[in-house]
């Protein structure tokens, strides 16, 4: 299935999945969770299923205005320097965050629970997010300085605007880089080039999982 896979966390309770984001394969199942830190298209196909054991997962999806509030607490003294460029990490799949996310699950039986009890929920699987060790890499989303945040926003550009007529120097301008470095960001992030980004939404609406 080709789709275009909005900032998200991932979890799988039951079965496996193969993500292909340009040239690179990420494989996650009940033992690895993957985080999407900004929208990319991508093929994915469920790769471990049965009518007996169907697939299972949750996908909470990331909002950079959020995570940045919430990095002000985990971090308070500042983050760690980040020296890679990624838009997708696998992880080891984080028993707290299991147990937050089948929590959140619960609430959904409760009209009640979902108005007042699902947020905190929400608010404890991203700060718990934070505090894993892939947190300082998820963190970078929340911040204007950061590289995966200024490809975040050329891709939104691009999202709304995918059937004009695009300058890779427009988008590079937007972002407040030259030319050469907004190709190397954004394919160090992204794992393809803008014009390879633009193609892949022409003719077609994304659609978001």
């Amino acid at each position: 299935m080709h789709t275009l896979r909005l900032p998200s966390l991932c979890v799988i309770a039951q079965g496996a999945k193969t993500v292909i984001v340009g040239q690179e394969v990420y494989q996650y199942d009940t033992s690895r969770m993957i985080v999407f830190l900004v929208a990319l298209p991508v093929a994915a196909q469920v790769t471990q299923a049965s009518y007996s054991e169907p697939y299972l997962s949750l996908k909470l999806d990331l909002d950079p205005r959020k995570i940045a509030e919430l990095v002000l607490k985990v971090y308070p003294r500042g983050r760690h320097p980040v020296q890679e460029r990624n838009a997708v990490y696998v992880a080891p799949a984080d028993q707290s965050i299991l147990s937050a996310s089948t929590r959140l699950m619960e609430c959904l039986a409760q009209p009640s629970d979902v108005e007042l009890l699902a947020p905190l929920v929400k608010d404890e699987i991203l700060i718990r997010l934070l505090r894993s060790p892939i947190g300082v890499r998820v963190a970078q989303m929340g911040f204007a300085e950061s590289s995966v945040h200024c490809v975040a926003k050329a891709i939104s550009w691009l999202r709304s605007n995918f059937s004009q007529p695009m300058k890779v120097e427009d988008l590079a301008g937007l972002v407040h880089m030259s030319v050469s470095s907004f190709h190397e960001y954004f394919k160090s992030v992204t794992s393809m080039s803008p014009l390879l980004r633009k193609r892949s939404h022409k003719g077609h609406r994304p659609v978001a999982q």
